[in-house]
């Protein structure tokens, strides 16, 4: 029911590494309370304050899940409840047993992606969320203005880079390479100029089938 940003991917990928990590069963009948690093479900790169986690805490609350089973209706929220504590450090969020069936749902593509993106380092995990997102909402290819890739949209690096020599060479192309080499899509990027300068970048992807897929969490 709700747009899910990259952001807000970033922390379901977390949520999902720790209930693997817990070896929590998909059957679960009651909620579950999980505690984790904040910093885990946050951009590696980004600010180190917890701002941007607590909008996206906020915003999961709102996304609803719904459907049926064997002819009976539900609906669910994907997170019940969150604190922030221990100064800051640590996350602790109550997971509803409907939400964690989603989320552990058995080795469907997506838990695959998810598992692979979440081990993906700080610039490479944001770019596979964005393009994440783009795929999931049934586009083959977006183009991003420079802007949006230097903003919040995707990278969120707060100035640095702001050069596109720069901005190519430390984050943009060692990101592709990341992806490219261990995430479950091949990507290619092509800058798109306005007279000598370079005022976008075109993203083209292929996701791999789920075979592929298999072979690249193993």
């Amino acid at each position: 029911n709700a747009e899910i940003t990259p952001a807000m991917l970033g922390v379901l990928w977390g949520i999902a590494h720790e209930l693997d990590r817990r070896r929590i069963s998909e059957h679960v009948k009651d909620a579950v309370w999980l505690e984790i690093p904040s910093k885990r479900l946050r951009n590696p790169d980004g600010k180190s304050d917890n701002q941007w986690l607590k909008a996206c805490l906020d915003r999961l609350m709102g996304v609803k899940l719904g459907g049926q089973y064997r002819g009976d209706e539900w609906g669910a929220v994907v997170l019940a409840e969150w604190e922030i504590k221990e100064g800051g450090t640590v996350a602790r969020l109550l997971i509803p047993p409907s939400a964690v069936h989603a989320i552990r749902a058995p080795k469907t593509f997506a838990k695959i992606e998810i598992t692979a993106a979440y081990k993906l380092k700080g610039h490479a995990r944001r770019l596979y969320a964005a393009l994440a997102d783009k795929k999931h909402m049934g586009q083959k290819h977006w183009e991003y203005s420079l802007d949006e890739l230097q903003g919040g949209s995707v990278f969120d690096l707060n100035g640095k880079y702001s050069k596109w020599y720069d901005f190519s060479r430390y984050v943009l192309t060692p990101a592709l390479e990341e992806v490219n080499d261990f995430g479950t899509v091949e990507v290619t990027a092509t800058p798109k100029k306005v007279g000598r300068s370079v005022r976008s970048v075109r993203f083209d992807w292929q996701w791999k089938s789920l075979d592929d897929a298999r072979v690249t969490d193993e």
